[in-house]
């Protein structure tokens, strides 16, 4: 883990306590959009909201040992990057983190994150960086949202959680990043569940039926719909709440599991085909409700587009697709004519990763398992490519690499702090 250091602008004679007021000059962010500063003492301060160069006042919530958490009260100094945040939920909503800062001046940060995983964790003094490429659209972009279902203090909520918790929700009148415009749907929706009086999950007790509504769209056409809960609901209330759905395929999942875990005990489709299709560098793709599938479909293309240029310029006949998804990368790299095979573990990413190659008339091999447990039926391989969770390899997995020791290696991330 990369921990970045910022010097105090002003010095104190006492320690720090829980609920001191402080001011700091804050110098980098961390990956996960948190402000690092330095307090008088020499503690490292992490703080939301704040950006490099600025001077803060800030609140104490929490003194460790190593570090401190802190709450920003005012900004003094604002950066010359700060701008006023899209959405009206920014400061309390965990969906976003860097909404405070331009554009231009989020890719520079995402820019030093990698260059400083490649120097402090890679320990790697010279490489070469490329300048990052920007997404062609900043809002409007994602294709998929799960929102939670809550009531607190009497009040039906529906929205994402805010960060770090996992037992409250933001309710949403807005999703300025979300493709899909979600306003008047939920309206819907709270009005549905408040006249039925309908229970929602309940965290610490493990029952109730709303859980999560999951929403995903597509180029191609209509939505996919998906209503989660814990618990069972009438005929009456699920046909209303199909009415009151836009066009779209709807389904509806049951989810028994006690955590916060995306599990489907049983599903019914309660309208269309119960999948999306989605058209990617002139290829169709089929995506379960649950499948992974990339998010920002704009810089989807972009992103690809490399991996195919370089597994090009490998010139490899076979490759090996690892953590493959829905198949979108091994179908891309077999229409170049190699011979694929692609490892996921999960089950309904494999099956439309079969379905895929079929639909786009293209010959390539999927397997069902964990990339830290490979199937014993892969061929030797030229090229591996790897785009793992973001969490990264399993320890498991690397070993695995290191003993098969692959001519060459594509590495798509989406955390540069991991491997």
């Amino acid at each position: 883990m990369l921990l970045f250091y910022a010097c105090s602008a002003i010095s104190y004679t006492r320690a720090m306590q829980k609920g001191s007021v402080l001011e700091l000059t804050v110098e980098t962010l961390g990956f996960n959009g948190k402000a690092q500063a330095r307090s008088p003492e020499g503690k490292v301060i992490f703080l939301e909201g704040a950006l490099p160069g600025e001077r803060v006042r800030a609140t104490l919530i929490k003194d460790k040992r190593e570090y401190g958490i802190a709450r920003l009260l005012e900004v003094i100094d604002p950066s010359p990057d700060r701008v006023a945040p899209r959405c009206r939920h920014f400061t309390r909503c965990g969906g976003c983190s860097l909404q405070q800062a331009a554009y231009l001046a989020q890719l520079g940060f995402k820019q030093q994150f990698v260059a400083d995983a490649f120097r402090g964790i890679g320990q790697t003094a010279e490489f070469p960086l490329l300048p990052i490429v920007p997404s062609p659209r900043e809002f409007g972009y994602r294709n998929k949202m799960e929102f939670s279902f809550s009531r607190e203090e009497e009040e039906l909520r529906l929205g994402l959680h805010p960060r770090g918790s996992f037992r409250h929700v933001v309710d949403l009148a807005e999703c300025p990043i979300f493709s899909f415009p979600m306003e008047d749907l939920f309206a819907s929706a709270k009005c549905w569940a408040n006249q039925r009086d309908l229970t929602v999950w309940d965290v610490r007790g493990h029952q109730g039926a709303l859980r999560n509504f999951l929403i995903r769209t597509s180029h191609l056409g209509n939505p996919l719909f998906d209503l989660v809960l814990g618990e069972p609901l009438s005929v009456e209330a699920i046909e209303s709440w199909t009415s009151l759905l836009p066009p779209g395929d709807a389904l509806l999942t049951i989810n028994r599991a006690w955590g916060d875990t995306h599990r489907v005990d049983e599903q019914q489709v309660l309208r269309g085909r119960g999948f999306l299709e989605e058209m990617l560098m002139g290829l169709t793709f089929r995506i379960s409700s649950r499948s992974f599938f990339q998010t920002n479909p704009w810089a989807t293309e972009l992103l690809y587009g490399e991996v195919v240029a370089a597994a090009k310029e490998c010139s490899a006949d076979v490759i090996l697709d690892l953590y493959c998804g829905t198949g979108t990368i091994a179908c891309l790299l077999a229409r170049e004519g190699a011979e694929v095979w692609g490892v996921e573990r999960d089950p309904d990413s494999v099956r439309d990763a079969k379905r895929n190659a079929e639909l786009n008339g293209l010959v390539a091999q999927f397997r069902q398992g964990e990339v830290e447990k490979m199937p014993d039926d892969l061929p030797v391989c030229d090229l591996i490519v790897l785009d793992p969770p973001r969490t990264g390899l399993h320890p498991k997995a690397t070993e695995w690499l290191l003993k098969e020791r692959p001519q060459f290696l594509i590495y798509v991330s989406c955390n540069p702090d991991t491997h």
